[in-house]
Order: C-alpha cells, then sequence, then structure tokens
C-alpha cells in the first residue's frame, strides 16, 4: 500500500512539470543571462562546474539520506514489537549511515587532495625589500635581494 503511494507520488512529480507549456522558447537564452547577471553568476571554468556539481549530488545524498532515516523510524514505530520489520529498519538506519559516512570521507579526502593541488600550482610571490621606518625613501631599498634587505637595518622585507 505503502509503495503504491510513493510510487504515485513520484510519477505525478515527475510528469505534471511536463504538462506544462513553455512561450517565446527562442529568446529564453537571453533571458537566462539576465538572470544570470542578477544573481551574480558568471560563466565560470571547470572547477566552478564542477564544484556546483558536487555541491548537488551532496545535498541529493543528504536528502536520501534523511528519506532513508525517516523511513526506518517509520518502519520501527509501526512494526508493533515483531522482530522482522525492527531488524529490517535497524539494517536500513545501519546501511544509510555508512553510506553517509563514506560519501563524507570521499569528500573530505578529495578537498584535501585538491587544495593541495591548488597550492602547488599558485607561484610563491616574491617578497619584497621596503623601508623599515616612514621616513627613509623607497629608492633606498628597492634592488636589494633578500640577504641584502635583511642586513640593512633600513629595510625589511615585505
Amino acid at each position: 500500500m505503502l509503495k503504491n503511494i510513493l510510487l504515485s507520488l513520484m510519477i505525478a512529480v515527475l510528469l505534471l512539470p511536463s504538462t506544462a507549456t513553455a512561450q517565446n522558447i527562442n529568446n529564453a537564452l537571453s533571458n537566462l543571462g539576465r538572470v544570470g547577471e542578477r544573481a551574480g553568476t558568471t560563466e565560470g571554468d571547470i572547477g566552478n562546474i564542477i564544484g556546483t556539481v558536487i555541491n548537488a549530488a551532496l545535498t541529493l545524498v543528504g536528502i536520501t539520506f534523511l528519506i532513508l532515516m525517516v523511513y526506518a523510524g517509520y518502519l520501527w514505530m509501526t512494526a508493533r514489537g515483531e522482530e522482522a520489520p525492527i531488524e529490517n529498519a535497524k539494517k536500513i538506519v545501519k546501511a544509510a549511515i555508512i553510506g553517509l559516512v563514506l560519501v563524507m570521507s570521499a569528500y573530505a579526502i578529495t578537498f584535501f587532495v585538491t587544495s593541495r593541488f591548488e597550492r602547488a600550482g599558485t607561484p610563491a610571490t616574491p617578497r619584497q625589500c621596503v623601508p623599515a621606518q616612514a621616513g627613509i625613501q623607497a629608492a633606498t631599498c628597492s634592488g636589494f635581494s633578500e640577504a641584502q634587505c635583511q642586513q640593512d637595518t633600513r629595510c625589511r622585507l615585505q
């Protein structure tokens, strides 16, 4: 009975949007461009696109986890002391938690590795030799190497 209701709901949710009719489909791209500009989004590089996809996937994982936990709780509460539905509910809870932990671990590892790549790809900015005090002219320290700058008390590395 519950499966029939859920199946009917899913079919309704999937089919109802297809009955909507679109008007002025020819200028949809320009309308989308204006909406994107107002929202502050721009065409991004592949990293931003992948980040958006990962964010959407993690959102779906979270929603799936929530649905599974509510479903398992419903099974457990309606078991009326029978062992079979309670064991089934426990299996669902255990599987949902393991799945969530696996997905979050994969995300953490991916985030760690990609952050290392980003840091390795950015060149180190050279330190500049600047006057240590306000009264010293900038030309005094310009052209110094790091070693010369550290030796001269009038200058400091920035």
